[in-house]
């Protein structure tokens, strides 16, 4: 009878001590779920600049960026004053004054 009694400690030990460990990897998998989805969310949100640059870059300008990637009059100006054509003179090499309206 004692070591049927000490037997069923032990399981219960045992299965407490699963149990804890179970419950901690839980935890850090809804940790890492929680993460994924933040990174994923935040790769969302660069999406229209990255756009709007290659759109730029190709000559696009203020009202096709405020409409294709739906941003704001201020963004897209930004937008183009940095990554716009640079409008280079050969022998100057600096670029081109941009005013914001």
């Amino acid at each position: 009878m004692i070591t049927l009694k000490s037997d069923v400690q032990a399981l219960f030990t045992g299965a407490v001590g699963e149990d804890k460990r179970i419950y901690e990897l839980e935890t850090k998998s809804r940790r890492m779920i929680e993460r994924q989805e933040q990174f994923e969310n935040s790769k969302h949100t660069e999406r229209p600049y990255e756009q709007a640059i290659r759109m730029v870059q190709k000559g696009s300008n203020v009202d096709d960026l405020m409409n294709v990637c739906n941003l704001s009059r201020g963004e897209a100006d930004l937008i183009i004053m940095l990554h716009g054509s640079t409008g280079t003179d050969s022998s100057i090499g600096h670029k081109k004054d941009f005013t914001l309206q």
